[in-house]
């Protein structure tokens, strides 16, 4: 796995599944969604949303100055926060 700041890792993933997540929406309306193919790494301290994925599985992700949003196919938008440098969905266990 190599996260996004160059770092690296190697066997780290117990497990590969789907997930069932619930993400907020651009409203804060809690929406589930499924991620295909998810990665289980308990050594990690946050979940890691892979880009690639969501894009290979027909959503959009925007990047800009002034918003960040992933816009899944259906045309669902989910706003990403940038924290530091990093990048977070509003997800709720």
């Amino acid at each position: 796995m190599e996260l996004a700041d160059g770092t690296r890792r190697n066997n780290v993933a117990l497990k590969r599944g789907d997930a069932e997540v619930s993400i907020a929406d651009e409203n804060g309306k809690y929406v589930k969604a499924v991620l295909k193919d998810a990665l289980f790494i308990p050594t990690c301290p946050q979940d890691i949303f892979s880009v690639r994925a969501a894009t290979s599985n027909g959503a959009k992700v925007k990047f800009s100055q002034d918003k960040n949003e992933l816009v899944y196919k259906d045309g669902t938008t989910f706003i990403i926060e940038e924290h530091e440098r990093l990048y977070y969905l509003n997800t709720v266990n």
